[in-house]
């Protein structure tokens, strides 16, 4: 999840426990490895998710409307590099 997300460990757990606390995600044990904390995505988190993805299709649209696809692509990949680099 940490590498999908592009941050790193410490942050990533700092980041779900704030969305737990907003109530926006869950924590399960996994059953079948206790080893493993499971997250899910509440009614809540859900709504806000449907919320908030338009407004970032959205913005990536007029990225690439005013940049193009080369240089947005591009530009992904550099931001990519910098959080990699960063954490």
């Amino acid at each position: 999840l940490a590498e999908t997300a592009l941050l790193n460990h410490p942050t990533l757990t700092k980041t779900i426990d704030r969305m737990v606390a907003d109530s926006l995600v869950y924590r399960i044990s996994d059953p079948a490895d206790r080893r493993k904390v499971l997250i899910f995505c509440s009614d809540r988190g859900k709504a806000l998710a449907r919320k908030l993805a338009p407004l970032a299709l959205d913005q990536e649209a007029h990225i690439v409307n005013s940049y193009g696809d080369k240089a947005t692509a591009q530009l992904k990949r550099l931001l990519e590099t910098l959080i990699e680099r960063a954490g």
